[in-house]
């Protein structure tokens, strides 16, 4: 049997975790319930390839939140992985001494030609076993690396399984909304973020992979059809994916119980009016523009709310020193006291909140952390790289990209 793997990856919050979502409980579907990337798991236990319980004792100690939501807010509180249910009053335990007795037994037993794939298969038979108890008849691997930009465990993927055998669904979103939305999950966390390698994300979109493996089967998922079009969307996933009609792809699950998803206001698991994206303001406009002049293609799916492109280089060139919309978001917010004051105080709170010794250290660290992070001077830093980045992609010629989207509101 050769077994199908799909690799969701992503963008500027681009809705990775919502279709993993309406994947999660579908029977056919091994995964672990969020990111994981094999290559620094396997740099990680390489000195004891051999030694099984070691290895799944890592893997518990590495990724406790995969085993228990109730520890998830430590990782990430956004993901309300301890108020699942319809209403948000449950979590989900798994067994970690069942898993490491599966992963025992399974890596023993396996004889995947290389380590990389026989460690690939383990973790997730094992686990699948230690939730559900079984493995399913034609199974496909759901494997979230998340970052477009992480081609290397891609390509480890694609060299263990064949190019035949695995698929990508890319979930993005338009740029200017998704570096918006990732400026204000930062505030949210009470840091500040440049966003500097967001914004490679958004230029880079899927030329790295699509570069390394011209023949691998992409497909784009746009978070806003997905949000409005749900029905549609996962019909289509569903077949591109091989997957048997299940009713379970309409509703949004972590672990199986009803997720109300990762926004800062819990929504509930609900469907959206439809719209595409429409700049406001000057340097929204002014960001579109730029990227409708370099990615002309591109930004076609988006719904051309807003379809303006510069012609002259050296007017597109002046607009390109400009600042992004995020980046003066980021400067206005660095040189505020008021920011800052509210941001220690949060901090402050929230390490005072954790059961451990050296408290007062760890909110001194903590605080200074988050302002070596958001200081003006990093602004600055990553600015100067920005331009860079921006002008690199003005002065060569554009790379290529794929374009097919697995559903469309034309379609």
């Amino acid at each position: 049997m050769n077994l199908k793997v799909i690799c969701l990856m992503t963008s500027v919050r681009g809705g990775s975790k919502l279709l993993q979502s309406l994947l999660d409980d579908h029977p056919q579907i091994i995964h672990f319930p969020r990111t994981f990337l094999l290559i620094p798991f396997l740099k990680k236990v390489e000195d004891f390839q051999e030694d099984p319980k070691r290895i799944s004792d890592t893997f518990i100690s590495d990724y406790e939140r995969f085993f228990s939501g109730k520890v998830w807010s430590k990782y990430n509180r956004l993901d309300k992985a301890d108020r699942l249910g319809p209403n948000g009053d449950e979590s989900f335990e798994i067994d970690t001494n069942l898993f490491r007795s599966h992963f025992i037994d399974i890596y023993t037993q396996e004889k995947a030609d290389k380590h990389s794939k026989r460690l690939f298969l383990s973790l997730h038979y094992s686990f699948q076993k230690a939730k559900n108890g079984f493995i399913p008849d034609s199974p496909i691997i759901l494997y979230h690396i998340h970052d477009i930009t992480y081609v290397e465990d891609l390509a480890l993927c694609v060299n263990d399984f064949g190019i035949d055998n695995v698929k990508v669904l890319f979930t993005t979103r338009h740029p200017v909304d998704g570096l918006n939305a990732t400026f204000n999950t930062y505030l949210f966390r009470n840091q500040l973020s440049p966003l500097f390698w967001y914004v490679r994300e958004v230029f880079v979109f899927n030329s790295n992979p699509v570069a390394s493996f011209p023949d691998l089967k992409i497909k784009i998922v746009l978070l806003e059809l997905m949000k409005s079009f749900r029905k549609e969307m996962m019909l289509e996933i569903q077949k591109w994916c091989d997957l048997s009609w299940n009713d379970s792809l309409l509703k949004s699950t972590l672990m199986g119980k009803e997720w109300r998803g990762n926004a800062q206001k819990s929504k509930g698991d609900i469907q959206y009016k439809f719209v595409w994206f429409s700049p406001v303001g000057f340097f929204e406009k002014k960001d579109t523009m730029i990227f409708n002049t370099l990615f002309p293609s591109r930004m076609k799916l988006f719904g051309n709310s807003y379809q303006r492109r510069c012609r002259n280089k050296l007017l597109l060139s002046i607009l390109m020193l400009m600042p992004l919309k995020v980046e003066v978001s980021f400067a206005i917010k660095s040189l505020s006291l008021i920011y800052w004051e509210t941001a220690f105080t949060n901090i402050w709170k929230k390490v005072g909140e954790q059961d451990s010794s050296n408290l007062l250290t760890k909110r001194i660290c903590a605080c200074f952390l988050a302002f070596w992070r958001g200081n003006i001077l990093q602004g600055i830093r990553f600015y100067i790289k920005r331009i860079k980045l921006s002008f690199s992609y003005l002065v060569n010629q554009p790379k290529l990209e794929k374009y097919d989207l697995v559903w469309g509101p034309n379609e």
